[in-house]
């Protein structure tokens, strides 16, 4: 089977550095192994620094080399120490009267800019705050532990047409690393 090995396993892990073999030569971190109904292994290969230059992607076995080195998890956390789940207060100082005082749930994601997204079920929304203006409960929402899922797309070309619709297995994924398993 493409992108696996003689046993039928994935030939790379999340948090692998690897290669890809094009022009560039640039180097990336896996962060998540997909399997696809023909059988095909590829993977979502991520920067290790803040890189210009590059460009995520997904890219097929065939694609990336391996470099024998791994990444720590610990690159991809949270700004400020957070964790997806924690219950947080939104500060007064926050610069949004509206969320300040609320009450929240970091949801996992982070800006280019260090803010930390956060779910405030009082407002049915979610937005992001510089770490500062997060103060800890004490709390958390665990993460249920990571099981392989199907997931289904829609193709659209650049005209918006929809040009197809597939599905994938995520096989592995960063999240499963950055946990509480994980880290």
């Amino acid at each position: 089977m493409a992108g696996t090995d003689s046993a039928g396993q994935p030939r790379f892990r999340v948090l692998d550095i690897v290669e890809v073999d094009d022009a560039s030569g640039w180097r990336g971190v896996v962060t998540e192994v997909r399997r696809y109904p023909d059988g095909q292994v590829r993977y979502s290969i991520r920067q290790l620094a803040d890189d210009l230059d590059y460009m995520a992607g997904i890219y097929p076995e065939p694609a990336v080399t391996a470099s024998g080195e791994r990444a720590q998890a610990e690159m991809f956390a949270l700004p400020g120490g957070f964790r997806e789940g924690d219950v947080v207060e939104v500060a007064a100082g926050c610069g949004d009267a509206e969320c300040a005082g609320k009450t929240g749930v970091v949801d996992g994601s982070s800006s280019p800019d260090g803010a930390v997204g956060v779910w405030i079920e009082d407002l049915g929304e979610g937005t992001a705050f510089r770490p500062e203006f997060l103060i800890r409960t004490g709390r958390r929402h665990p993460r249920p532990a990571f099981e392989p899922r199907e997931v289904g797309y829609t193709s659209v070309s650049v005209t918006g047409a929809i040009t197809g619709r597939s599905h994938y297995v995520i096989l592995d994924d960063l999240d499963n690393y950055l946990s509480d398993a994980g880290l």
